[in-house]
């Protein structure tokens, strides 16, 4: 059966973000920042709430990018430790209208949605099948410190007409939360694609003539 990659992961990247606090909040307040070209924003969790806002042209490479981040965010000169939980995007133009900064402690567990790599080469497509990614990210449990940059997933054993669905994975230190029976891919038959069957071996020439003459 096919499982997941458990080699070594490269710990998770950190962005550096830099943010200034703001004294008011609403809606008109918000109109005006972003017009300044900054972004609103929160940050939650064990401790204080903070309103600030960021810079949105800081924004490019955090948000137009598969990958994930833990986020040193510089506020006012203090540094919070932080992860982008969510974004509200303008629905005509898709700019940044809103981010929510979750701060995490380096004890407690966090949940973050990773990047999931498809690694080797499936016996299914040697076969002439066509391997079709079905999840893109995966959510996972775990220390800060054992977030990787992206979660390998070995497909070497996936043969055609194989799903791989996400209860046949594991990784090291993380706890999968998405649903077990979640695909993550699968390798599609096309035509002339064949099944990869292991066959017994045809019997020996002598021993072949002599089951012939016993009957």
């Amino acid at each position: 059966m096919p499982s997941s990659s458990t080699s070594k992961r490269e710990v998770m990247d950190i962005f550096n973000l830099k943010a200034e606090t703001k004294q008011t909040i609403g809606g008109p307040n918000a109109r005006r920042m972003r017009h300044q070209g900054r972004v609103p924003a929160i940050v939650y969790g064990h401790g204080d709430n903070i309103m600030c806002s960021v810079a949105e042209r800081d924004l490019q490479n955090l948000l137009i990018t598969p990958k994930v981040y833990l986020i040193d965010l510089e506020i006012d000169g203090k540094v919070e430790h932080v992860i982008l939980k969510d974004v509200q995007y303008h629905p005509v133009s898709d700019r940044p209208l809103h981010l929510d900064f979750y701060r995490y402690v380096e004890d407690e567990p966090i949940t973050i949605g990773i990047p999931i790599v498809l690694q080797g080469y499936a016996k299914g497509v040697q076969a002439g099948g066509k391997l079709i990614p079905a999840s893109r990210k995966l959510r996972v449990k775990g220390f800060a410190k054992d977030m990787p940059n992206f979660l390998p997933v070995d497909v070497t054993n996936l043969n055609v007409g194989e799903t791989m669905l996400v209860g046949q994975l594991s990784f090291e230190n993380l706890e999968v939360v998405d649903a077990k029976t979640r695909a993550i891919c699968a390798i599609k038959a096309q035509r002339g694609a064949k099944v990869a069957i292991v066959e017994d071996e045809p019997a020996a020439e002598g021993e072949a003539e002599a089951e012939a003459s016993e009957e």
